[in-house]
């Protein structure tokens, strides 16, 4: 299982945190992982957030899927 942090995936969608937390907060929890304070994502999970937020985001779509795939902490 792939992991990405929720800060890494902001950034790929260049927006602050809080846009994929209140995402996270109103959608449910499913693919959250917490430890030591940092918050993961599963991959197929972010995958599924980017793409529902990549419309507020200035970048493509498929830019943005592709940058979460290819992403390595």
């Amino acid at each position: 299982m792939r992991l990405i942090k929720c800060t890494a995936l902001s950034k790929i969608l260049l927006k602050p945190s809080y846009y994929v937390t209140q995402y996270i907060v109103k959608h449910g929890r499913i693919g959250l992982i917490v430890d030591d304070g940092i918050a993961y994502l599963n991959l197929d999970y972010a995958l599924c957030i980017g793409e529902k937020l990549s419309i507020y985001s200035t970048k493509n779509k498929d830019e943005i899927l592709e940058e979460i795939r290819n992403y390595n902490p």
